[in-house]
């Protein structure tokens, strides 16, 4: 969790519960990536649609995540 989560400071452009942006979205390989749901942009779809947010296929802040490694062929 981020420091101003913490202290109740939302950022504009940064999502209240998971930190993502628009350079570092959430994925869901269903619904793609994240969209703000509010107008300050402080809440993003995968985090306030719970259908996406409890799928275990989400990645929050996806484009921070290390790569999984890949099987061996």
């Amino acid at each position: 969790m981020f420091p101003d989560m913490i202290y109740g400071i939302h950022h504009p452009g940064i999502c209240r519960v998971c930190g993502c942006t628009e350079s570092n979205a959430c994925f869901n390989p269903e619904q793609g990536n994240c969209w703000w749901v509010d107008e300050e942009r402080t809440l993003c779809s995968h985090c306030a649609y719970p259908e996406i947010a409890d799928d275990p296929a989400t990645v929050h802040c996806a484009y921070s995540q290390p790569e999984k490694p890949q099987p061996e062929q």
